[in-house]
């Protein structure tokens, strides 16, 4: 059973920005919502002068251009000792919750909220979260973030961190609650086409010895016989490495993770 929502804000999205200047929402949605956002911010929604100020677990409706284009849970907020970059403080919103759909205008939150919606402004309108799965019903057009694999990952690891913290009678109260059967999710993820003649270079100057702690591989492969080594790049290709025979080495596994996670 999900959690019960708090409250439902509205956070007005400055046309000002950057970002957004000149951009129809199509545009907004498909770029910060879908992507910036989830992405290379990792759900943070940077804020210049005032943030919102809401309890965990809160939905977000993201007006832009007097119409509601965007909802993502709240999770937290951060304030910078220092501004970064004019930005006073950023909003932590779940890249799980965020959605888009076809923009809603005043008249349905006018029906849905009689009482406090007052029409689109600056504030950050609150509203009774009662209404909000009616809300939900009468959205079309919805769309959700492709997580990507590398985005995945890092959330995850982020999650681990987390339960780490907790107690240990907290988890086994979250454990008991799990599903035991994990749910599927779909990732996007980009690769480069590496030159095999490289790889084949470099296992082949190893000759079966990890070029880092000059053990042997630890076994064998199944498929062929030969030693099991991993092509390492010393200078990622995500960086700008070269796929080259000088930029890359061959490592046993527990090398090769301590290289990216050492």
């Amino acid at each position: 059973m999900a959690d019960p929502i708090p409250a439902v804000r509205i956070l007005p999205m400055s046309t000002d920005e950057p970002e957004f200047v000149g951009k129809p929402h199509e545009e907004v949605q498909s770029q910060f919502f879908l992507s910036d956002l989830p992405s290379g911010q990792e759900g943070r929604y940077f804020y210049r002068t005032k943030g919102l100020h809401a309890e965990p677990g809160t939905v977000v409706l993201f007006q832009y251009k007097k119409r509601i284009i965007a909802s993502a849970v709240f999770k937290g907020r951060e304030t910078f000792d220092e501004p970064k970059d004019q930005y006073h403080g950023a909003l932590r919103f779940d890249v799980d919750s965020i959605r888009v759909f076809d923009p809603v205008g005043p008249e349905v939150l006018g029906d849905l909220w009689p009482e406090e919606f007052k029409g689109f402004g600056n504030a950050m309108a609150q509203l009774n979260a009662d209404a909000y799965p009616e809300f939900q019903r009468r959205l079309t057009g919805i769309r959700a973030p492709m997580a990507t694999f590398e985005n995945w990952n890092e959330r995850f690891a982020h999650s681990v961190t987390e339960a780490l913290q907790r107690s240990a009678e907290e988890r086994s109260s979250r454990l008991a609650k799990a599903p035991p059967v994990p749910k599927r999710v779909t990732v996007i993820t980009a690769v480069f086409e590496r030159n095999p003649d490289v790889m084949a270079e470099v296992l082949t100057r190893a000759g079966g010895m990890c070029e880092q702690c000059k053990c042997s591989a630890p076994f064998l492969r199944r498929s062929d016989g030969s030693p099991y080594l991993e092509v390492h790049h010393k200078k990622g290709l995500a960086k700008g490495g070269e796929d080259t025979v000088e930029n890359a080495v061959a490592l046993c596994p527990n090398c090769h993770r301590q290289a990216h996670y050492g």
